[in-house]
């Protein structure tokens, strides 16, 4: 594979925090964290 061909490196990605998502969502860490972390309630 050509070096233009290979997808790009997830070190040039910066992966979103819980206080970012939890923040566009309107909603607080706590329940960002739940639902990331499959909790029932």
């Amino acid at each position: 594979m050509s070096p233009a061909e290979q997808p790009p490196r997830r070190a040039d990605v910066r992966r979103p925090t819980l206080n970012a998502v939890a923040a566009l969502a309107g909603v607080g860490r706590g329940t960002v964290s739940r639902v990331v972390n499959g909790s029932p309630r």
